[in-house]
């Protein structure tokens, strides 16, 4: 037998061998001239028909594991497409973001939000506006911190130097008392050293020293004149005109009157017999100016006369808010009359309560002055 079967291999030439490989490649195109084919052949005795189960297997196997590759390649080409649009998506979400808060959080967190929110832009948005308000929230506290922390540290270093201040201030003074009860001896030798002659012409430079404030005068007694009550008799006003009157010359209008002459005979002034009684012309607006120079006793009359119905008659006295006013401006010739008409005007021609309003207004001028200074 095997002898024959050496014999039938024999016949078997190359050109039929490549037919049969033909043959198996179209039929099992998967197959290719690789070892398994050509040792499955050799060992059937390049027989098809009992080669044929191993190479259909073979083909199976080959088809099975094709099918796997491009299973998996499909797979892959999926994925990677996935992933673009996911990468894609991403960076569309994070531009929305961004376009809100700038180049605030970085991609990374944007990314991690938009994930912790299952990519609602809403909701990363609003986490974002919170973190936001939380952040500007401590920096203010921070800020609050730092300004407290400064207007501590400026008061605590007032502190110190009022501190330090008055420490210098108490040492001087515990110096100069010590000075002050010292024995003679020793007040001599200081007032001969050196150091205490520069110390004095430094205070000699100075003038620390305050001058005392003059003592006031001695202000007299000042009469103050009291209104009369009115039921007194008033002068009367008397008609200079004749008051004949004929039948023929009858006036419609009343004779015309002027006020009292106090120089005139009527009240008494014999001395002055021969001379025409005065008539003053009325006018009107005249006491309506506080400035004018009238007769009629106003506060701010400067007329420095008054007539006194009491008094004797034809006599021409000076007004006491005048004389107060003249002594006053003898007191205070820096100060204006308006003012010193005023304070007078104002305290009920009262000379002490007036002199003290003075000296206050005086001392505020004076302060006002050297502060502007």
């Amino acid at each position: 037998m095997f002898f024959f079967n050496k014999k039938e291999e024999m016949k078997i030439s190359p050109y039929e061998k490549e037919q049969k490989i033909n043959q198996v490649l179209s039929m099992f195109p998967l197959l290719s001239r690789d070892h398994f084919l050509y040792s499955t052949l050799e060992r059937n005795n390049w027989s098809l028909d009992s080669s044929i189960i191993n190479l259909q297997r073979r083909h199976e196997y080959l088809e099975a594991e094709q099918y796997q590759i491009e299973r998996r390649l499909e797979e892959n080409r999926i994925k990677k497409e996935h992933e673009q649009r996911e990468r894609e998506r991403d960076l569309r979400l994070v531009a929305q973001v961004r376009d809100i808060f700038g180049s605030k959080f970085s991609d990374h967190q944007i990314k991690r939000v938009l994930y912790d929110n299952r990519n609602n832009v809403e909701s990363t948005i609003n986490y974002f506006m919170r973190e936001v308000d939380q952040e500007q929230y401590r920096e203010r506290q921070k800020r609050q911190q730092r300004l407290d922390e400064e207007d501590r540290l400026q008061r605590q270093r007032e502190r110190d130097e009022y501190e330090r201040h008055e420490r210098n201030k108490k040492r001087v003074n515990d110096l100069l008392l010590e000075i002050k009860y010292s024995s003679p001896e020793q007040k001599r030798q200081l007032a001969q050293s050196k150091l205490f002659q520069d110390v004095l012409k430094d205070f000699d430079h100075l003038n620390v020293v305050d001058q005392p404030p003059p003592p006031p005068p001695q202000i007299k007694t000042i009469y103050v004149p009291v209104p009369q009550p009115m039921v007194q008799p008033q002068p009367r006003y008397f008609n200079n005109f004749p008051t004949t009157t004929t039948t023929t010359n009858t006036s419609s209008f009343p004779p015309s009157f002027s006020p009292p002459d106090y120089n005139s005979s009527l009240f008494g002034n014999n001395n002055n017999d021969n001379k025409p009684s005065k008539i003053t012309t009325p006018q009107p607006f005249q006491n309506l100016d506080p400035f004018c120079n009238s007769t009629t006793i106003t506060p701010f009359s400067t007329n420095p006369f008054f007539v006194d119905q009491n008094s004797t008659p034809g006599l021409m006295k000076t007004r006491p808010e005048e004389r107060s006013a003249r002594q006053l401006k003898e007191l205070f010739p820096n100060t204006s009359d308006e003012v010193i008409r005023y304070v007078l005007l104002s305290t009920d021609n009262n000379m002490p309560l007036a002199i003290q309003n003075l000296l206050d207004i005086t001392i505020k001028v004076e302060n006002s002055k050297n502060a502007s200074n």
